[in-house]
């Protein structure tokens, strides 16, 4: 299912298959309702990905978004990876205070955790967008 074991609470996916934020498409990848599963059963808290949902963009009834919101983990979507190697990072992602709203734009930025003392590491996993 992953390329290899999950050890951080905060977990990001580089899948590709939105390589221009600039320019939209439709055919990106996907988190599965068995994926999150698995990954609140190993502790995480916290999923990124490179695309703007973590649904297909065809999906009505959103499960992934469901599946997370069930598991009570935190979501980031659109996130730009493309230069960012797979690897352990410290993750800052700063909200907007707003009030009244489920969800905020974030700036968000990868550290080098080696360098950064008390760092809460995440994980970056390069995901093929095809199930081999």
């Amino acid at each position: 299912m992953l390329p290899g074991e999950v050890t951080t609470s905060r977990v990001l996916f580089a899948t590709g298959t939105y390589p221009d934020p600039q320019n939209w498409n439709t055919d990106f990848a996907a988190l599965s309702i068995e994926l999150v599963d698995f990954l609140h059963e190993r502790g995480v808290i916290t999923v990124g990905i490179d695309t703007p949902s973590v649904d297909l963009f065809e999906s009505k009834d959103l499960p992934a978004h469901k599946a997370i919101l069930r598991c009570n983990m935190s979501i980031l979507e659109g996130l730009v990876l493309k230069n960012v190697p797979e690897g352990t990072y410290e993750l800052i992602a700063l909200p907007l205070l707003l009030v009244g709203f489920d969800a905020s734009p974030v700036r968000a930025i990868t550290a080098d955790s080696v360098k950064v003392e008390r760092a809460v590491p995440c994980a970056l996993l390069k995901m093929s967008a095809k199930p081999s």
